[in-house]
């Protein structure tokens, strides 16, 4: 994204009370996991999936947030 990275991109999702209890799925190609650490916690509504993304497993991931709500 030209403007912000993801992780900013998350960060300020999570900010906004309206915004930040909805769903987000990451897909990069690259995750720095010490980073995504930092930024979010075991309750919030983030996944992070890495490319190549293996069909099945975004399937599992999207059918495990709709579940939650």
């Amino acid at each position: 994204m030209p403007e912000l990275s993801g992780y900013e991109a998350v960060s300020e999702i999570k900010q906004n009370r309206e915004l930040k209890e909805i769903p987000i799925i990451f897909i990069s190609g690259r995750i720095d996991k010490g980073q995504a650490h930092e930024l979010l916690k075991p309750s919030d509504p983030v996944t992070f999936i890495e490319h190549p993304v293996n069909h099945e497993d975004l399937k599992e991931t999207i059918e495990n947030f709709l579940n939650k709500t």
